[in-house]
């Protein structure tokens, strides 16, 4: 943690936030940035972070990291702020900054619904900056995430977005960080009533943290199930015929994911008990065909929910029956 704590009369102030984002190519340059909630936004410009970070932030923050802000795109945010209680109060700060992190993650994640990718943030940055009878007081805090997430193989390469994957992915982004919003209750503490969606999320992270494929099968099965399983009942067969009626456009369709995520399942029961893998998941090879196979069936599933308006409002209603007698519409054919 660096920490310069500076204490003086109540002042507004001023703060800068920026984090690496590692793994991501955008090969058009996006100056100020593209903005990504509220007053974060994404660039890859350079100059913009000499603009905004002063030379004592690269003696701070060290020459490593602050080469790296000039190498790769970068998430920032500026703003002021009325209330100098974050200047006096380490933790209120560090909650800001916890807040910048948690919106950033959420973000990559989402990219990942437009394809799959390693893009990660690590190291984070916020700077405060506030007037005293003409001198500045300036005050640094830093934070990082643990997570390291990985492609559908495992690992980090570089992955390129066009200007207008990001644009998908900011769409998918406002749906979503609605959902994210209310992971806290009104006292700012973590809720254990999460809905679907939100419990949707929580599995996605977890999942592209994963190294090991069997795990990464496994907890991308258990996303599936968070939102397709009503009861604990025929749970294997529900699933399979559930995806097969949601993703497939025809018989042949429909008939090849529901034998596929039988293969899945198979990998991921062997894997939670402690079995030996099952011929069709015998090899890194065999392995690596599932894994691309369940996340992209969990991406298409899961853009489904957030953009079609009447699926999201059963999720949003969050009423198991509801969600039953849809999913049983769905398998019997109904037309929507």
């Amino acid at each position: 943690m660096i920490d310069n704590k500076v204490t003086g009369v109540k002042k507004m102030i001023k703060y800068n936030f920026i984090a690496s984002c590692y793994g991501l190519n955008i090969q058009t340059t996006l100056n100020r940035g593209t903005k990504i909630y509220e007053d974060i936004r994404l660039s890859n410009n350079s100059k913009q972070v000499q603009t905004l970070f002063a030379s004592p932030f690269k003696n701070v923050i060290g020459s490593l990291e602050y080469e790296q802000l000039h190498k790769a795109p970068y998430f920032y945010a500026n703003g002021a702020l009325e209330n100098d209680i974050v200047f006096e109060d380490d933790n209120v700060g560090l909650e800001k900054l916890s807040d910048f992190i948690k919106r950033v993650q959420v973000f990559t994640n989402v990219l990942w619904l437009v394809k799959d990718h390693s893009i990660n943030t690590e190291m984070c940055f916020i700077e405060y900056q506030r007037d005293k009878q003409n001198d500045k007081e300036v005050k640094w805090s830093s934070n990082s995430r643990t997570s390291i997430y990985l492609n559908s193989h495992c690992k980090r390469v570089d992955t390129i977005f066009s200007i207008n994957e990001i644009k998908k992915g900011l769409d998918y982004f406002s749906t979503l960080s609605e959902d994210v919003d209310s992971f806290k209750d009104e006292n700012n503490q973590t809720t254990y009533k999460a809905k679907r969606v939100e419990r949707m999320f929580y599995f996605l992270q977890a999942a592209r943290n994963q190294s090991y494929i069997p795990n990464r099968i496994s907890v991308f099965v258990t996303l599936l199930e968070t939102l397709l399983s009503t009861t604990n009942i025929e749970v294997t067969h529900k699933l399979k015929e559930r995806m097969a009626w949601l993703l497939g456009d025809s018989f042949e369709q429909r008939k090849e994911i529901f034998k596929t995520m039988g293969d899945i399942y198979s990998v991921r029961s062997a894997n939670v008990h402690g079995n030996k893998m099952p011929k069709k998941g015998d090899s890194t090879e065999k392995l690596e065909v599932l894994s691309q196979k369940i996340e992209e069936y969990t991406r298409q599933l899961i853009i489904k929910i957030l953009t079609e308006k009447e699926i999201k409002a059963i999720y949003d209603e969050n009423n198991d029956n509801k969600i039953d007698s849809w999913l049983e519409e769905v398998c019997l054919g109904k037309e929507s």
